[in-house]
């Protein structure tokens, strides 16, 4: 199901539902090398290379996800701090 166009915040975004709002998989399709690529990129290496990284991002997910619930925007948007620490200040 295309979600639409949320530009330089994700690109053109699909998911895939199993059944009405149950949710298996997000795809989110950006330029290659633009900005939104090579942050996907930056943010996947640091999460592979750091456990401290990979602890900050779970644990802030988590969090959201017991302070919101079912609020998919507000989790959504609650990430983006974590993740901007991630890419700015890499552990």
């Amino acid at each position: 199901i295309h979600r639409g166009d949320s530009g330089e915040s994700g690109g053109h975004v699909y998911v895939f539902e199993t059944r009405p709002r149950h949710r298996v998989a997000h795809l989110h399709v950006v330029d290659h090398d633009g900005v939104q690529w090579r942050n996907y990129v930056a943010l996947r290496d640091t999460l592979r290379a750091s456990s401290e990284g990979r602890g900050r991002y779970e644990a802030e997910k988590l969090r959201l996800q017991a302070e919101l619930g079912h609020d998919r925007e507000a989790y959504t948007e609650g990430k983006t701090t974590v993740i901007r620490s991630l890419l700015t200040d890499p552990p």
